[in-house]
């Protein structure tokens, strides 16, 4: 809705600009600015680094971007070290977006995985975020931050359905590929082949640049 969408922005960008403006600039020696790797608007790929071009064009996306922006740019006005961290799917005991979705239709019993669920995503712990933080401080730069592994969807739903005790049920690919190209067609259907590639494609992100330059190693996102 409308006001879904002036909300991100309202948050993510007008958000960031009032708390800069409500800082002590004389103490602030660095700002950590969690972000997200939608900013880079794929919905396949394979370890993808942050020198790939912002084509996110969600209102999520914008918004984000509007505000690595203007943090950047602050940054480097008052000379203040930034960091910008690129998450993506992040895991917990109360996960949030799209994981949230996957484990209340695992629990009511509407989940259906889509062929054997090989496709591969990155993702992160919300404790290994937590205990990265430290280590930033004396960093000034852009950094993807995933777990090592990139699990593939059969993982992560059979993860989330050993928490309910729940049996995944699956849809067949030649099934829905039929349906997404009628999906094509047939505008007011929820599901199309963009849909379709966005749960059966490799997405994944690569952490390198921040291995390499801290040496922190995060551990599995789904342990």
């Amino acid at each position: 809705t409308k006001k879904d969408i002036k909300y991100f922005f309202v948050l993510n960008f007008n958000g960031t600009k009032k708390l800069t403006k409500s800082l002590n600039l004389k103490n602030l020696k660095s700002f950590i600015f969690i972000s997200t790797v939608s900013v880079y608007g794929l919905d396949k790929g394979d370890l993808i680094d942050e020198s790939y071009p912002l084509l996110g064009s969600s209102p999520y996306s914008l918004s984000k971007i509007k505000a690595e922006k203007f943090l950047i740019n602050f940054g480097k006005i008052n000379n203040i070290k930034i960091v910008i961290l690129r998450l993506p799917l992040i895991t917990g005991t109360n996960p949030n977006g799209n994981l949230k979705y996957i484990s209340e239709a695992i629990k009511k019993g509407y989940y259906f995985r889509i062929g054997k669920g090989t496709a591969k995503r990155s993702i992160v712990s919300a404790n290994d975020v937590a205990k990265l933080i430290p280590y930033l401080f004396n960093l000034n730069g852009i950094y993807n931050f995933t777990d090592c592994n990139h699990p593939m969807i059969r993982d992560i739903d059979s993860a989330i359905a050993l928490k309910y005790n729940r049996k995944i049920k699956t849809l067949p690919l030649v099934l829905m590929k039929l349906i997404g190209k009628l999906g094509d067609i047939l505008n007011f259907l929820p599901f199309n082949s963009l849909m379709l590639n966005k749960l059966t494609k490799n997405l994944t992100f690569s952490n390198q640049k921040i291995i390499n330059e801290i040496g922190y190693r995060p551990t599995k996102g789904l342990s």
